[in-house]
């Protein structure tokens, strides 16, 4: 049986550090728009980067459909999942659309030249999400460690002491 795990609310410089930490090691996520729509319409997206005020930044295509939905509705949820330390990130953002010289140049990648001929294709744009509420879950001492913890816990059937935290963000 698994213990009660730590509950934390993480706010201002805390929760930009743990959106840094867990994006920083799974820079792939699920961007889902629509959010009042059942389903709504989710895709794979990577993130550029994480800047020190938090908002996660996204090179797209100007006529890709998400670039659409957000011009109709800009909140979205960003999923995130570090498979390698089990930590897990959701977020709720608002996503603002860029097209100006300067903010493409700032995030380009050579990342990005796998969709984009160069920084100066007028079909990329740059989507930078701010997030306003989230929450995370990781274990508390890596992917290693916990599985040891919990077959350890089966064969004594004993309870986890001390296998996660989860907690909420706010910005």
């Amino acid at each position: 049986m698994l213990s009660e795990h730590i509950s934390e609310l993480l706010t201002g410089e805390q929760s930009i550090e743990k959106i840094q930490s867990i994006v920083d090691r799974s820079s792939t996520c699920f961007f889902t728009t629509m959010l009042d729509i059942f389903p709504n319409d989710t895709r794979p997206m990577f993130a550029q980067t994480v800047d020190k005020q938090g908002r996660i930044w996204f090179i797209s295509a100007t006529d890709s459909q998400k670039n659409s939905d957000i011009a109709k509705d800009n909140r979205v949820m960003l999923t995130f999942q570090d498979e390698s330390e089990h930590s897990y990130l959701a977020i709720y953002g608002h996503a603002k659309i860029y097209t100006d010289q300067a903010t493409k140049h700032e995030h380009w990648t050579a990342f990005a030249s796998s969709w984009f001929d160069n920084v100066d294709d007028p079909k990329l744009s740059v989507i930078c999400v701010k997030p306003f509420n989230g929450r995370y879950w990781q274990t508390s001492h890596g992917k290693i460690v916990t599985m040891f913890k919990l077959a350890y816990s089966v064969i004594l059937g004993e309870k986890v002491e001390d296998i996660g935290v989860d907690g909420v963000i706010k910005l």
